[in-house]
């Protein structure tokens, strides 16, 4: 059965909204995606398994920040549904610790503060980082449209404090390293795009593993669905079968 008679569950990143999760709808027959209610991690990932259980969805696209909630949720033991596909857009298979979960931690302290004090000026320094590698008309999309959240600016300081990766999982939460997780899985599929480098040397590594299911993605950055949602249409319907 091809991915066009096939449901898909998305979970986006950090200030991403459930509406992100559109671009699915062209390799999907149904597309449900997840929405941010809580900056509670506990509350956070209740919900999530329960809608994911609810839906019963044939795969799960789970994107950055959204894939390290959905890789907490397997290792813990708490999702008790097992999709057929698990898709990985741009997701941190490191287990930060130690001095460097510290320092991530206090990277994030600090961006909170300036998301809080000044909504705008956070906006538009946070897509000229190295990651996003977006062109002078994708930087002034993104910034429109995440300017437009406004009114949710306090709620997205918490967030990013609560789900840093130098925060979240808790110590001696993660029973596995992310990276064994994924690259020991047949049902799951790494997508990274080729300008971001960090993520490029994790399909790198994934790709010793005769299990793993890695691809780049060229000219994309960071967030591949939002610069070329087209090619990952094209490799969801060669993908999933």
């Amino acid at each position: 059965m091809s991915a066009k008679n096939k449901s898909v569950f998305f979970i986006p990143g950090f200030m991403g909204q459930a509406c992100e999760g559109d671009f699915l709808k062209e390799a999907f027959k149904e597309v449900h995606s997840f929405n941010y209610f809580d900056y509670d991690v506990s509350a956070i990932l209740e919900g999530l398994r329960i809608q994911i259980e609810e839906k019963k969805p044939q795969v799960i696209y789970a994107y950055s920040m959204g894939g390290r909630l959905l890789l907490e949720l397997y290792n813990s033991n708490r999702l008790n549904f097992k999709a057929e596909k698990v898709v990985l857009e741009s997701v941190g298979l490191e287990l930060l610790e130690g001095e460097k979960r510290q320092e991530r931690l206090n990277i994030d302290m600090k961006r909170s503060q300036d998301l809080l004090n000044s909504f705008g000026d956070f906006i538009r320094e946070w897509y000229k980082l190295p990651l996003w590698q977006l062109s002078d008309l994708e930087y002034h999309k993104m910034v429109e449209t995440k300017l437009a959240l406004f009114e949710h600016q306090s709620f997205f300081s918490e967030v990013l404090l609560h789900f840093s990766p130098g925060a979240f999982p808790k110590d001696g939460h993660m029973r596995k390293n992310p990276m064994d997780m994924v690259s020991h899985q047949e049902n799951f599929i790494y997508l990274a795009g080729l300008l971001d480098k960090k993520y490029t040397a994790i399909v790198s590594e994934l790709m010793n593993s005769k299990l793993a299911n890695a691809h780049v993605i060229k000219e994309a950055g960071h967030n591949i669905h939002f610069q070329k949602p087209e090619r990952i249409s094209q490799l969801m319907k060669k993908l999933i079968i």
